[in-house]
C-alpha cells in the first residue's frame, strides 16, 4: 500500500460524533429548537416563581420603603435599574432592589475596577440580607418573561464593562457569545466554587462563561438551576 493510500485509509473514518458539539456546531435548525424549548422553560418557571413569590415581593418593597424613611431617604427608589445588553447587543432595562443608599457621580469605573468591599459602607441593612441570598435579583424575573433575559445565561453584561475586560482573547470570545445570547438570572459563573456569584474579576467571570456551550442543553439548563439553589442558601460568592 502507498504512503497516500495509507494516509487516505487513515482519515476517511468520520469523526465527526466525537468531536465536542457546541453551539457552533448546531444547524441554524438544531439552535432554534434549542433556543424555543429553553424560552418555554423560562416562561413557564418564571411566571410560576413571580406568582409563589409576589408575597416575599411585596415585604421586600415595603422593608425598603420603611427602611428609606427611617434613614431619611424618602426620595430613594424602591427598584435599582441599570442599563444592560441582550442578545443582539440591544440595551434593555434591569431591575433590582435597591441595596445601596445612592451616591452621586456613581461610575463604572467604580463597579469593575474596584473590589466588592469598597461599597460595603453604602451597603443597607436590608440590602445586605438581600444581596447574602440574591434576593435583590428577584425582579429580574420580569425581565425573563419580557425576554430580555433567561433563567440560565452568561453574566449581565453592562455596557462599558467590555472596557475593562483587559486580554484581547477573552473581549472577542465573551462579546461573541452574549452578543447570541440572553444574560442568565444564574448561570456557570454564578455557581463556580471559586469565581462565585459577585467575586472575581470580569476576566475571570468572562473565563468561565465561555467555556461552556451556548444555548445550553436542557440537561445543562436545569442541573444549574438544581446547583443554584445550594449556592443561594450558602451564600455562595456573595457580598
Amino acid at each position: 500500500m502507498s504512503s497516500n493510500e495509507c494516509t487516505a485509509h487513515i482519515q476517511k473514518p468520520d469523526i465527526t460524533p466525537y468531536i465536542n458539539t457546541g453551539p457552533e456546531f448546531l444547524t441554524p435548525e438544531q439552535k432554534r429548537r434549542r433556543e424555543l424549548y429553553i424560552r418555554v422553560c423560562d416562561i413557564t418557571i418564571a411566571s410560576s416563581a413571580l406568582f409563589l413569590l409576589s408575597p416575599l415581593m411585596a415585604a421586600i418593597a415595603t422593608g425598603i420603603a420603611i427602611e428609606s424613611k427611617l434613614t431619611q431617604q424618602e426620595d430613594a427608589p424602591i427598584l435599582h435599574t441599570k442599563p444592560s445588553r441582550t442578545k443582539g447587543s440591544r440595551i434593555f432595562t434591569m431591575y433590582k432592589f435597591r441595596s445601596m443608599r445612592p451616591k452621586e457621580g456613581h461610575s463604572a469605573l467604580d463597579l469593575f475596577s474596584q473590589p466588592p468591599d469598597k461599597n460595603q459602607d453604602r451597603v443597607t441593612r436590608i440590602g445586605g440580607f438581600l444581596r447574602r441570598y440574591s434576593l435583590d435579583e428577584l425582579p429580574q424575573l420580569w425581565n425573563v418573561i419580557k425576554g430580555e433575559m433567561s433563567l440560565v445565561g452568561p453574566r449581565t453584561e453592562d455596557p462599558d464593562e467590555m472596557n475593562f475586560i483587559t486580554d484581547s482573547f477573552l473581549r472577542d470570545n465573551i462579546a461573541s457569545l452574549r452578543f447570541g445570547r440572553r444574560p442568565g438570572l444564574t448561570g456557570h459563573q454564578q455557581i463556580d466554587p471559586m469565581v462565585g456569584r459577585k467575586n472575581g474579576t470580569v476576566d475571570e467571570h468572562a473565563m468561565v462563561d465561555i467555556q461552556h456551550p451556548n444555548p445550553p442543553t436542557l440537561r445543562e439548563y436545569f442541573g444549574v438551576l438544581l446547583k443554584t439553589i445550594p449556592a443561594v442558601i450558602r451564600g455562595t460568592g456573595a457580598w
